[in-house]
Formats: C-alpha cells, sequence, structure tokens
C-alpha cells in the first residue's frame, strides 16, 4: 500500500535516489537493469532520469562496465540522508 502511495505522489527522481540507496546498501553499488526493472521504463527512460540525476552529481554511473555499475555519490548520500530525515519527522 505504502509502495502505491510512493509511486503516485513522489517525483520518479527521488524515488531513483531512494531505490539506488536501498538496493546498493551491501556492495556500495546496483545495476542499470535494477532501476529498469523498479520503473518499468525503457532504457531510453532511464538513461535520461540517470543522467540528470548525474548532472545534478548525485549519482555516478561506471560506464566501463557491463553490466552497468550505479551508485550514488557523496553528495547523494547526503541528499539522501536528510530526505530520509525528513520523512521521519
Amino acid at each position: 500500500m505504502l509502495n502505491l502511495i510512493v509511486k503516485k505522489y513522489m517525483p520518479v527522481k527521488l524515488r531513483v535516489l531512494l531505490k539506488i540507496y536501498s538496493l546498493s546498501k551491501r556492495s556500495g553499488h546496483t545495476f542499470y537493469q535494477d532501476i529498469e526493472n523498479y520503473l518499468n521504463r525503457s532504457k531510453t527512460q532511464v538513461s535520461a532520469i540517470l543522467k540528470i540525476l548525474e548532472n545534478d552529481n548525485l549519482v555516478i554511473r561506471e560506464t566501463d562496465h557491463r553490466p552497468q555499475k550505479i551508485a550514488l555519490s557523496e553528495f547523494g548520500k547526503n541528499f539522501v540522508a536528510q530526505v530520509l530525515q525528513e520523512f521521519k519527522r
């Protein structure tokens, strides 16, 4: 139920950041396909979202590997931590 509410009211870029955060807790990164599956969107759409997040210095994409690794930058980690703090209030 909560997931449906989050999808309806939370902007997609913030949802992606939070998903990258949750998926990368163990290894420090997630994969492009994980984000694609989570959003149920095309590669082109996911790429456009990740490019915006990368340009804002929130995520880091390793383009020299297949499958492509995606991680939060230090700025992105701090941003997500602040967002989660706000949710707790």
